[in-house]
């Protein structure tokens, strides 16, 4: 007879581990760098890929700068402001573009 605190020699059969197949991915879209210029003598350089939206692009110049996202316009030089459901490769911005940026406080 065996006691409560005897281990029997039995032990449990482990499970094996399985291995994850690497499921081979489309190529990851790369990174741009786009300079903001707010035209007072600060310019940021802000990390960004070509499809994000102008208005997903504004909230990360706006986490940057400190502003409000709706109250930044972006635009080239001398070209109108660009629309928030836009993307970035619609207006042809590419990796070291340069983008104005203009405060628009509703007044």
């Amino acid at each position: 007879m065996s006691t409560p605190n005897q281990t029997d020699s039995k032990t449990k059969p482990r499970k094996e581990k399985k291995e994850k197949k690497s499921v081979p991915t489309a190529p990851a879209e790369k990174m741009i760098i786009v300079n903001v210029n707010d035209r007072l003598g600060t310019k940021a350089a802000i990390p960004c890929f070509p499809s994000d939206t102008v208005k997903v692009f504004k909230a990360v110049v706006a986490a940057k700068i400190g502003r409000d996202p709706d109250h930044i316009l972006l635009k080239r030089q001398g070209e109108r402001p660009f629309k928030d459901v836009l993307t970035l490769e619609d207006y042809g911005v590419s990796n070291g573009v340069q983008l104005d940026l203009e405060l628009d406080t509703g007044s």
